[in-house]
């Protein structure tokens, strides 16, 4: 099993265009080439109830996935009592090369041999026609998420 951890930051002011931040997570050891994996992203709620998702029983402070998971664990974003994330959404996973996307977490993906990203997009995002000015209801875009996350071969 390999572990490591995850952090993204990003900032979109009010009324500002659309943001994507992407996470890096490098597998120090590759993966064998065409490995497959169920990739399991846990949120601040699906962390907080450990065991609650198949396949995932860490946290982000101690990742754990069974073999043939990789498991994405959301640290808290909060900033004592009030989160500090707004208008933003966990989109999936991508190969470094941009290909493979997964838009659902526990979809089976070749992951690639030495990492995956992990994509965050602001609420009011447009890959065809980007927004250039978000609406004042969805913006603006704050981004601070932060965990651990753990990939265990077959």
């Amino acid at each position: 099993m390999e572990k490591g951890v995850w952090e993204n930051t990003g900032l979109s002011p009010k009324e500002g265009p659309q943001l994507e931040i992407d996470s890096a997570l490098s597998y120090p050891i590759p993966l064998c080439e065409g490995e497959l994996v169920t990739v399991k992203y846990l949120n601040e709620a699906e962390t907080a109830a450990p065991g609650s998702v198949p396949g995932c029983n860490g946290s982000p402070t101690e990742p754990s996935a069974e073999p043939g998971f990789l498991c994405v664990f959301t640290g808290s974003s909060d900033n004592g009592s009030k989160s500090i994330n707004k208008n933003n959404v966990f989109v999936g996973f991508e190969n470094a090369d941009g290909g493979n996307a997964v838009t659902s977490s526990g979809s089976l993906m070749e992951t690639g041999e030495g990492g995956v990203t992990v994509i965050f997009r602001s609420t009011e995002f447009n890959i065809t026609t980007p927004v250039e000015k978000l609406s004042a209801a969805k913006s603006p875009v704050r981004m601070h998420w932060i965990g651990g996350w753990a990939i265990s071969a077959k």
